[in-house]
């Protein structure tokens, strides 16, 4: 029994000093457990809506990008065929193209300029003269225009780069209508392009300081 007294001992005595290392008893532990559980409960009913949110967000953004690359590659086709035209009628001949850089997929790719003016075997634009990417640029300008038109069209000094023969292919091209019924305002130093429009706007300076506008009417 003395023995059995002093294992029992032993055993208060582990007990008291586990007591001891415990500390004081918080009262206010379950009440503070209760509110965690809440905040708990609540947060963790927030970041399901949040991840509910973000599915339907990635389904949607997932649509925007099937509906946007299927009118970019509309519109891409589109204006290839418009600048394909528009450049051979403005050099006369020759061949132009447009390609996808699709390295980083269609939405975030590169365009490539493929331009061959009739009887040279160039295709960068970067190789063309600056007269001739000058008429690159504004096929691929009107291609684009085309696509989406609008009623005004405004240039301005379009034709400065352009030689003589290339102003007046390009006047040819606006004075036929090609633009359909869009007005055409072209700001100009060039004679030819002048000759092609159907009314003229100038402004001058009679008096010192003192500008005119004067207007000129072509009869058809």
């Amino acid at each position: 029994k003395s023995s059995s007294q002093r294992e029992a001992n032993q055993k208060i005595e582990i007990l008291k000093n586990n007591i001891i290392k415990m500390g004081q008893i918080n009262f206010e532990a379950e009440n503070r457990y209760k509110n965690q559980l809440i905040r708990y409960n609540l947060l963790w009913k927030r970041y399901n809506e949040i991840s509910q949110a973000k599915k339907i967000l990635d389904r949607i953004n997932k649509e925007i990008d099937q509906i946007a690359t299927e009118r970019f590659i509309e519109t891409f086709n589109q204006i290839k065929v418009y600048f394909k035209e528009i450049f051979k009628e403005l050099f006369n001949g020759g061949k132009a193209d447009l390609h996808l850089n699709l390295k980083e997929g269609i939405l975030k790719s590169g365009i490539d300029i493929i331009a061959r003016p009739a009887g040279k075997e160039t295709k960068s634009v970067e190789l063309l003269s600056s007269g001739e990417r000058a008429i690159t640029a504004v096929a691929l300008l009107l291609a684009l225009w085309k696509v989406n038109p609008s009623p005004f069209c405004f240039f301005d000094e379009i034709d400065t780069a352009l030689d003589e023969i290339n102003t007046e292919r390009l006047s040819s091209f606006f004075k036929r209508g090609e633009l359909g019924k869009s007005q055409l305002i072209i700001i100009t130093h060039q004679k030819t392009t002048m000759e092609a429009a159907d009314t003229l706007y100038g402004v001058t300076m009679e008096n010192s300081g003192i500008s005119k506008l004067v207007s000129v009417k072509f009869s058809k």
